[in-house]
């Protein structure tokens, strides 16, 4: 799936729905010599409406990693953008969270999965 198509197939899924941060994770794997980029990974969540709905997101090979202060943050706005044209080494991706300057990093790529009662 080309650039555009991934994040219009997020935009499609309506993303300021899942405004409320479930769990938010970094992970690496680091080995003797080496250790690889962080993959981030979050589930947000949609109150309203009478089921549980929820997305998964994790974005791969994430890269200038800044994180803010999450407590007591009621809603979040992602925004996921294009920045494969400023060719830096693979990275296609900008991620920011807007409302709150909670979080911004730079990825690869990134999967999202919408979750139905907290299941896929």
């Amino acid at each position: 799936m080309n650039i555009s198509n991934k994040i219009q197939s997020f935009l499609e899924l309506s993303p300021l729905k899942y405004r409320f941060l479930e769990a938010f994770s970094l992970n690496r794997s680091v080995k003797k010599y080496s250790a690889s980029d962080y993959q981030i990974e979050m589930t947000l969540i949609n109150i309203e409406g009478e089921e549980i709905d929820a997305i998964n997101i994790k974005f791969f090979n994430a890269v200038d990693i800044k994180i803010g202060d999450l407590n007591n943050i009621y809603a979040m706005q992602i925004e996921i953008d294009d920045i494969s044209s400023n060719q830096l080494e693979g990275l296609k991706f900008r991620v920011t969270e807007q409302e709150n300057c909670g979080f911004s990093f730079s990825c690869e790529d990134f999967l999202v999965t919408r979750l139905r009662n907290g299941k896929e």
